[in-house]
């Protein structure tokens, strides 16, 4: 498994040329390993393969383009508290969740009609996100947004389904997990600064915001809005 630092100047096309060996990649957040995926069936395959995927889980994905993540909501009008693309500055260094279809709609990357994203701030790993988005264009498959266009990679932790340990942490149990994997190509981002703990996730609602998990930065998201958006 060949790595990268995510400050090297070939990132974009090594990841290039890994996702032409393996649908999956790994690559490191500032406190925890993912998995990158095609936003496609054949990255959910590769997804599912592994992680040893257990039934009933879906993909979420990290956002390179925030105004096509929005797009696809049913109701673009719906948000008032977001006017465009200075507000999703806002709301950076949080995973949104984002209605996009009726609650009735399941699929590997929609639960009950909504789609989860990673909206990291801008920087070195946004920049690959957002060079990725755009290349998977022409190969990302819409049946997966229940025929939504979207094209960021899929997302999800690097581990295994279910496992007791949850979420990998430690760089050697991530080259290990990924040699047996057989995944090749690690992005490291040793670099970036580390928030110290998991991202908040935030539920983006008709009536205001629905905080779902706390996490660093959510006070400073907070700040920016009008305090009667934050739903109790």
């Amino acid at each position: 498994m060949k790595e990268i630092d995510i400050q090297d100047s070939s990132l974009f096309e090594e990841a290039m040329q890994a996702f032409e060996e393996n649908p999956v990649i790994l690559i490191q957040f500032p406190d925890v390993f993912g998995l990158m995926a095609l936003p496609n069936q054949i990255g959910v395959n590769g997804l599912n393969q592994t992680k040893n995927r257990l039934p009933g889980k879906y993909y979420g994905s990290v956002i390179g383009s925030a105004e096509k993540f929005f797009a696809m909501q049913e109701d673009f009008e719906s948000l008032p508290y977001l006017r465009g693309a200075e507000d999703y500055k806002l709301l950076e260094g949080s995973i949104l969740r984002l209605r996009i279809l009726s609650s009735e709609v399941n699929s590997a990357a929609v639960f009950e009609g909504t789609h989860q994203s990673l909206l990291f701030k801008d920087g070195p790993i946004r920049s690959l996100f957002r060079n990725l988005e755009q290349a998977f264009e022409p190969i990302a498959d819409s049946s997966l947004f229940g025929g939504r266009s979207f094209s960021a990679p899929l997302c999800t932790s690097a581990n295994l389904s279910g496992h007791k340990n949850g979420s990998i942490v430690d760089l050697e149990i991530a080259r290990e997990f990924g040699k047996q994997k057989g995944i090749p190509l690690l992005i490291r981002s040793e670099s970036l600064p580390v928030p110290g703990g998991s991202f908040p996730v935030l539920y983006l609602q008709k009536n205001g915001i629905s905080v779902q998990r706390m996490g660093p930065g959510l006070e400073e998201i907070k700040a920016k809005f009008p305090s009667e958006i934050f739903l109790k």
